[in-house]
């Protein structure tokens, strides 16, 4: 039995500590480590240290629970913690499964088999269009698996209905030889998203691999600070010779880039199925709808300011704007909340489901996208693909694709003032957003349908298992 301190009282943490209590075991969490901490502070019944209090706790372990590793680690090592006492969550989990679970044998059945790696998959915009990509290569003719430590069980069940398997592998991305084996059974590799970066430069070397870039950059989000940080034996651009790497977006390979400048990197959209119902429309007030996840990145609070703005100038205006995603109880989640309460025009829908989603898409009119940055906005995408309006910031991978005031509105940033000056506009644009909409819906079927996107995905397939083969025959003739 190990006692367990846990670096971290964040989101990090709160979203983690059902998985952290399926793998403790004879393990017991004797408290929390905190920077800010108060005294006297509790968290789940157990007491809440200063950093410089941990002289006063018997521990055997840190598991540091925060997204802000490198900082973290940095300051117990400037204090004396021996390394060895201190571990990443993933890092902790694939230790205490590793051994615990089977991975089920690989049987092909004359379709090229294509392996899909990601990491936790709940309903983020990466593993929603990841399954998006199973379900395009299926149509095409593809044996396609997904795997990941972890997926929402409704993921799982819609999956399942369209007859894709997922295989549960709580040790990625921390792979013993045992999963390396497994995985190289299947003819191609595809790994989502930069956190698997171990992943795609292990396996590289024993198959035909496919990374797939979604990430944002800094300072609106700390992947890849944190996973270089993590998985620094991998971090140079001789690591990743060979892997066929591609971005969801211009604006997502240049993220990448600036860590990696010289590694070849291209851009491959997603696409997303079609499910607009053209006659089920419902009208009334005009509705803007904000819809993610409570982050400081998707710009809730900016939309809410904006909102304000508008209301002030102009009084009269009956529109409703409706916030829609999960809620967060950290400090920026509940000003949000405060916000949005502080206004009567404000509709707060929390989280809804599939059929919930398509419902809502009735009623509402514009989709707004205030983030800081979004590399390829999925909402965004289904909004055009609902032939909604989309009102959207510049720093959005999906402008190069839109032309503003044509089939869609783009505001310069999400600074409250110029959201507000953008809504007004599209407000006074109303007659025009039946045309809009068209021409929206237009865009998404030239470039984001799932068969265009079934065509993209299997071309830089091809490419990467040509591209692995030449490479091994050059490393032979050499």
């Amino acid at each position: 039995m190990e006692k367990i301190l846990l670096f971290g009282t964040g989101i990090f943490y709160a979203n983690r500590k059902v998985a952290l209590a399926d793998v403790l075991g004879d393990d017991k969490i004797v408290g929390f480590l905190d920077n800010h901490s108060s005294a006297g502070q509790v968290i789940d019944g157990r007491p809440v240290y200063l950093p410089k209090e941990i002289r006063e706790v018997s521990y055997d372990r840190i598991l540091l629970m925060s997204n802000s590793v490198h900082e973290m680690r940095e300051q117990l090592l400037e204090m004396d913690v021996p390394a060895e006492k201190i571990s990443f969550f993933g890092e902790y989990r694939a230790q205490k499964v590793r051994g615990t679970f089977q991975l089920p044998v690989v049987v092909k059945d004359g379709r090229p088999s294509v392996l899909m790696l990601s990491d936790e998959m709940k309903y983020d915009g990466a593993s929603v269009v990841l399954t998006f990509a199973a379900r395009a290569l299926q149509r095409r003719g593809y044996q396609v698996t997904i795997s990941a430590p972890y997926m929402h069980p409704d993921m799982e069940a819609e999956l399942q209905s369209n007859g894709i398997t997922f295989v549960c592998c709580p040790t990625i991305p921390y792979l013993s030889a045992t999963e390396e084996t497994w995985i190289a059974q299947y003819d191609i590799l595809l790994v989502n998203v930069f956190s698997n970066i171990r992943v795609a430069c292990t396996m590289r070397r024993m198959m035909p691999t496919f990374w797939w870039i979604h990430d944002a950059g800094e300072p609106y989000a700390n992947n890849y600070p944190s996973m270089r940080y993590q998985f620094h034996a991998h971090d140079s651009e001789r690591e990743m010779d060979g892997i066929h790497v591609m971005a969801v977006s211009r604006l997502a390979a240049s993220v990448f880039l600036r860590h990696y400048p010289s590694v070849s990197i291209g851009v491959m959209p997603y696409g997303i199925p079609d499910t607009w119902d053209k006659w089920n429309m419902v009208g009334g007030r005009p509705v803007f709808a904000i819809i993610g996840y409570c982050d400081a990145n998707k710009g809730q609070r900016e939309f809410l300011d904006a909102v304000r703005i508008l209301k002030e100038g102009h009084p009269d205006v009956a529109a409703e704007f409706w916030i829609i995603g999960a809620q967060s109880s950290s400090a920026y989640g509940r000003e949000v909340v405060e916000r949005a309460q502080a206004l009567s025009c404000v509709k707060c829908k929390g989280v809804l489901t599939r059929s919930e989603m398509e419902e809502a898409y009735r009623y509402i009119d514009v989709v707004v996208c205030a983030s800081h940055e979004e590399m390829l906005s999925t909402v965004c995408v289904e909004g055009l693909m609902h032939a909604k309006v989309c009102l959207t910031v510049r720093n959005n991978g999906l402008v190069s694709y839109l032309a503003d005031g044509v089939n869609a509105f783009v505001c310069e940033d999400n600074q409250p003032g110029h959201l507000a000056s953008a809504m007004e506009r599209v407000l006074a644009a109303k007659q025009q957003w039946q045309s809009i909409g068209a021409c929206g819906r237009k865009v998404y079927e030239r470039h984001f349908s799932i068969e265009k996107f079934g065509e993209r995905l299997e071309r830089e397939l091809d490419h990467c298992k040509m591209n692995y083969k030449k490479l091994k025959n050059k490393k032979r003739g050499g």
